[in-house]
């Protein structure tokens, strides 16, 4: 089952509606999750809802939305399903070909050559994406997350 919580902003009544990747960022992005690349979605749902309250309406800029469960689950929309890694709809044909295919085309091409799909370290004070930087200690090469807005 995909998780999908919706975001709604008392102040506007915006309601934006995040997929666990999305979930995930905007944990990143206040401090709530650091490390862990794919978080038990249990523990990803309990951290979203907690931390809600902090989180800045995309509309008004209002900090303070509230989470609940999305109405729409992971279901069949006319012979397709959710692709696990991106979130777009996998065509009915590769479904019917691979019934127990979990992702769509271009995900799975990327897996095979050999292609980073991983979700992006993000920066705990500003949010943004981390770059990996090359640094030297006494002859010593080592490689460091770090961020480019912070520094």
């Amino acid at each position: 089952m995909l998780l999908r919580y919706d975001l709604r902003c008392p102040a506007c009544s915006r309601v934006d509606s995040c997929d666990a990747a999305q979930m995930t960022a905007r944990l990143r992005g206040v401090g709530r999750l650091k490390r862990t690349a794919k978080p038990d979605e249990e523990l990803l749902a309990e951290l979203f809802s907690a931390a809600a309250g902090g989180f800045r309406c995309l509309g008004c800029s209002h900090v303070g939305l509230v989470a609940a469960p999305a109405l729409v689950e992971n279901v069949d929309w006319g012979g397709t399903r959710l692709c696990e890694t991106c979130g777009k709809p996998i065509p009915a044909e590769r479904v019917e070909l691979f019934p127990n295919t979990r992702v769509c085309v271009a995900c799975q091409r990327a897996s095979e050559s050999g292609q980073d799909t991983s979700t992006p370290e993000y920066c705990p004070k500003c949010g943004s994406i981390m770059t990996l930087r090359q640094s030297q200690k006494g002859g010593i090469t080592r490689y460091v997350l770090t961020c480019p807005a912070c520094h």
